[in-house]
């Protein structure tokens, strides 16, 4: 358990390698397998939801 929250450490993390895709979820890029839709499928399975608000910034992150 960690009393920090995402956006610390979002801006920590490198911005080439993470991309916040939703308010509760910070993705690491090297693990994202495919996007369908407004998910997107990791590695390990996990289906993470893409907010609305973020979709195109996802999109673009996800391009370069």
């Amino acid at each position: 358990v960690v009393a920090k929250t995402l956006k610390w450490f979002q801006e920590r993390l490198e911005s080439d390698r993470f991309t916040r895709v939703h308010h509760g979820y910070l993705v690491n890029k090297n693990h994202i397998l495919s996007v369908e839709g407004n998910q997107i499928h990791l590695g390990n399975g996990a289906l993470i939801p893409i907010s609305r608000r973020k979709k195109t910034a996802v999109q673009k992150a996800l391009r370069a």
